[in-house]
């Protein structure tokens, strides 16, 4: 897998919690997933995501940002509707996570075309140590590392992000 146990043991409790439920009971993932999004809904989209980042100081204070906030809180009100297939759509990104081919995928990369990982150093979900060691495994990939960021990179970074997409067109 992407991460191995050792990297998944030094998450956030919620991500451990998501990854190793789809790691050894894969089958009850829908329904931890379904619980969740029922969570948000019954809390709120805002208390979901102070709950779910509270081990991110980085994110909590992106999330104090009222742009990134009402982008946020937008996009909730669609994943968040009972219609929505995000559910879905979770189950299957966090389940290819735990595949080992992935890796494979990525190897086959090399020298195809170039590759780039913006990485938070406060990730919850990719502690530093386990983005250091993915450095040295993948020393042909282009590692951004941004330091007072987590997961929501693309929310604080979003101009870098473009930039380095805009290289390609």
């Amino acid at each position: 897998p992407f991460l191995n146990e050792d990297q998944v043991n030094r998450m956030d409790k919620w991500f451990r919690f998501v990854q190793a439920t789809a790691r050894l009971t894969p089958n009850m993932l829908p329904y931890i997933i379904k619980m969740g999004y029922h969570l948000a809904r019954r809390q709120g989209p805002h208390r979901f995501f102070q709950t779910i980042y509270s081990d991110s100081a980085a994110d909590l204070k992106t999330l104090q940002d009222p742009e990134v906030l009402e982008a946020m809180l937008t996009c909730s009100e669609v994943l968040l509707e009972q219609k929505s297939k995000a559910v879905d759509t979770f189950v299957r990104q966090t389940n290819l996570e735990q595949e080992t081919w992935l890796l494979d995928h990525i190897r086959w990369l090399k020298d195809k075309m170039p590759v780039h990982f913006l990485m938070g150093l406060e990730d919850p979900a990719m502690p530093a140590e386990s983005i250091a060691e993915h450095q040295l495994e993948f020393d042909w990939i282009d590692f951004r590392l941004y330091p007072e960021t987590g997961q929501l990179l693309l929310f604080k970074h979003w101009r870098d992000v473009l930039d380095l997409a805009e290289d390609y067109l």
